[in-house]
């Protein structure tokens, strides 16, 4: 009979019954005598209560529960202290091995207790635990935000470390390390609620506004997304073998192979800083020199770090600067807003639109004519109703409801969320509830659209969702004043103060998708052969929206990027759009190619499309990108090694990330003002696009001429003044849309008028109301 004491011998004979009982024991009683707390308890501190007095009772005990010396103990604790399920859903099991987790354990431990303490670490202002609490708020399902915010005090801690920032004259100053002051941004914006925006106080919250106010009005000299907006197709090359132009007019491409020279991008890599951020009075800065041969413009993308994770080697992109400036911003502009009166030329304007339809009419308008500038009932509602999504919020009346699976429809009679697998333990499916899951796409972002001049990363993962935009959205641009920015876009030297006025956006969105068995619009007018789309990452890059693999380039990579179309949203010029029952017709002028895109209907998620789309979906042979028997969306290792074993191969055998097609090769974006916003900030139309390779939206709005109706623009005397052609870009976080605008009047690589927006999804009672 097996016995779980171990055999009596010489040396076991003065053990206690309780010390010669086997590890695995002894470790499943410490854990069961101090269970982990609950997600609204107080975190544990480094260790259950019960091991410090056990650890300190016998050697046999040290040795067998110490988690400095067994990394089985300590890949446990990691487990009961932190949360794991991201890191099961978006590495691979080489990531999670005991090793790993010990390792991680003792790193994030050393974390935190500097952050408890308040230390701060002289070489680089605190940016290593900056970082470590970053990436532990985006594996965060509870436990983590605890550990940081309940036991560490890390809001504390950040208060020191921009202190510090502020007042160092070093290159870690807050002007001059702009990867730093990113991270202490997105914690800032990351531990926020609304409790705590609405209690703080008001010098604390018109500081830190004036301290993210500079990186927002001159937000031009920042990056705004993870590749140069004016690129649609990439990667622009892999990594092994790719061609560029040589500088010479017409003349042939020149091959190079893989030990050839990789240009440089200005602000990637090693940490450097292209320029001094806005407002700064020290001189632009410039460290890194372009190739001259550089097929990619002079813009700005965000420096790259490589970091300690789970005790192996990650690279990552560092957080955009530019948009959590603006999300930091705008909620404390809101929260000021709430306990502010109306201005007093407000109470000038007509009190509703039925007076305003009224005075209308007095004036000789006529009744049906209207009014399309604003009433007091628009800038009440403006002022104390229209808000800004903080950290975590927006999914209360979001729902959750199947998505159409082309793979399976048409097998599965039952609920449209069986997988294939669900006996698996290896790909069980995580819970949709799971906070961490609503940032896994950024996650993806950030790890795998680091450099674009190279293919997908092994562990890339989805980084768009169709029918993500599609519904009713409404939020806030800042529009910056124009002679003001005028004369620090013609000096960047001076030391003009900028003002800003802020105006409400409302538009409902349609998506269209581009599916499996059509050939996608080219961007810029050009044909997607000639642009080698599919080659190239495309839409049809693993990660993207398909999820499928592209053919081979055989073109050469084509340079200039004006022909992309960056101010028309990488659409060709004058294009022509045709609504039909179901799917809309896209007709470029310039080559007379018409291309079907799909509406995605968000109302029936499990069947989308109309139904010839949904017929055409089921009967094409999608595959999974990697290995279509290794489960959805899960991170896998081709080593199929797991447990303690792992540890001594992880480095050995390929991560891959495998996750299932949607069918979807490219996305076109429409929308419109809902017909009441209209009438009071003026309407317009939107017209746009997703790149696939990082998720970068692209909207142009197009103002519309006043009707008999008067639901166009620059009827009423109150009408808003800013009602241009304005090209905007950003990210989808969470459920908001935060990036930058700019005027499209001036040429595509020329500084012109433009701010910053975020826009939020609105569901239910907001979305029926507009």
């Amino acid at each position: 009979m097996h016995s779980a004491l171990h055999p009596r011998s010489s040396s076991t004979r003065l053990l206690s019954p309780l010390e010669r009982l086997a590890p695995e024991i002894l470790q499943e009683i410490v854990f069961h005598l101090s269970p982990p707390p609950q997600q609204d308890q107080h975190p544990i501190t480094p260790g259950p209560p019960t091991l410090l007095p056990l650890l300190l009772t016998s050697r046999k005990f040290n040795h067998a529960l110490s988690p400095l010396k067994n990394a089985q103990v300590a890949a446990t604790l990691f487990r009961a202290s932190f949360d794991t399920s991201a890191l099961d859903r978006r590495l691979s099991r080489n990531w999670s091995t005991n090793l790993c987790l010990a390792g991680e354990m003792h790193h994030r431990w050393a974390a935190l207790y500097r952050i408890r303490r308040g230390q701060i670490t002289r070489h680089n202002a605190g940016k290593e635990d900056l970082w470590t609490a970053y990436i532990m708020l985006l594996e965060d399902d509870g436990r983590n935000m605890a550990q940081l915010v309940s036991w560490a005090g890390v809001r504390n801690w950040l208060w020191r470390v921009l202190e510090y920032r502020l007042r160092v004259k070093t290159c870690d100053s807050w002007f001059q390390d702009l990867e730093g002051t990113a991270l202490v941004g997105w914690l800032l914006w990351m531990t926020s609620t609304r409790e705590t925006l609405d209690t703080e106080p008001a010098r604390l919250r018109q500081f830190v506004m004036d301290l993210f106010y500079p990186f927002i009005v001159r937000g031009h000299s920042l990056p705004c997304a993870h590749a140069p907006p004016s690129m649609f197709y990439l990667p622009l090359c892999d990594h092994l073998n790719y061609r560029v132009w040589d500088g010479s007019s017409d003349a042939p491409m020149q091959d190079h192979d893989e030990h050839a020279h990789i240009p440089s991008l200005p602000g990637s890599r090693s940490g450097s800083v292209a320029s001094t951020p806005p407002g700064s009075p020290v001189e632009d800065q410039d460290h890194d020199h372009a190739h001259a041969h550089d097929p990619l413009p002079h813009h700005h993308i965000p420096s790259a770090h490589t970091l300690t994770l789970y005790a192996r080697t990650l690279t990552i992109s560092a957080p955009l600067l530019s948009h959590v400036a603006f999300l930091n911003y705008i909620v404390r502009a809101e929260a000021r807003q709430s306990r502010s009166p109306l201005p007093p030329h407000v109470l000038t304007l007509p009190a509703t639109r039925a007076d305003a339809l009224a005075l209308a009419a007095a004036q000789g308008l006529g009744a049906t004519h209207g009014w399309t500038g604003l009433t007091q009932e628009d800038v009440r509602e403006f002022q104390y109703g229209t808000r800004t999504w903080v950290f975590g919020e927006g999914y209360e009346d979001s729902g959750t409801t199947p998505i159409f699976d082309p793979v399976h429809e048409g097998q599965n009679t039952g609920d449209a969320s069986e997988k294939e697998d669900e006996d698996d333990e290896e790909y069980e499916e995580y819970e949709e509830d799971e906070k961490s899951a609503r940032l896994d796409k950024h996650w993806f972002r950030l790890t795998g659209c680091v450099d674009p001049r190279v293919g997908d990363s092994p562990l890339r993962g989805v980084v768009y969702a169709p029918g993500t935009l599609a519904g009713y959205w409404e939020g806030r641009t800042l529009v910056p004043d124009v002679m003001q920015t005028l004369t620090t876009l013609v000096n960047p030297r001076a030391q003009v103060p900028i003002n800003a006025s802020i105006e409400r956006f409302a538009a409902r969105f349609q998506e269209h998708h581009c599916l499996v068995g059509e050939e996608p619009l080219g961007a810029g007018g050009m044909s997607a052969q000639a642009h080698g789309h599919a080659g190239r990452g495309g839409h049809a890059g693993r990660g993207g929206h398909a999820g499928e693999e592209g053919e081979e380039d055989e073109g050469w990579v084509d340079t200039d990027m004006e022909d992309e179309g960056e101010l028309d949203a990488w659409l060709p010029a004058g294009i022509e759009v045709v609504r039909r029952e179901g799917y809309i017709i896209l007709h470029d002028p310039a080559t007379g190619k018409r291309t079907q895109y799909d509406t995605f209907n968000p109302d029936s998620p499990a069947r989308p499309y109309a139904k010839a789309a949904c017929d055409r979906l089921c009967g094409a042979e999608l595959e999974w990108c990697e290995d279509p028997d290794e489960g959805e969306g899960k991170a896998v290792s081709a080593s199929g090694v797991e447990g303690a074993d792992a540890d001594a191969v992880q480095d050995v055998y390929e991560d891959t990330y495998a996750c299932r097609p949607s069918g979807v090769q490219d996305i076109i974006i429409t929308g419109e003002t809902t017909e009441r916003q209209g009438a009071a900030w003026g309407r317009y139309t939107y017209i746009g696009r997703v790149r696939s390779w990082d998720a970068l939206v692209s909207l142009v709005r197009i103002p519309q001429p006043a009707t008999a109706n008067g639901t166009g623009n620059g009827n009423g005397p109150q009408a808003p003044n800013g009602g241009g052609r304005w090209l905007f870009r950003g990210y989808i976080y969470e459920r908001s849309l935060v990036g930058r605008w700019r005027d499209t009047a001036a040429a595509a690589h020329t500084p012109a008028l433009e701010g910053s927006f975020v826009w939020c999804r609105k569901d239910g009672a907001a979305a029926a109301a507009a």
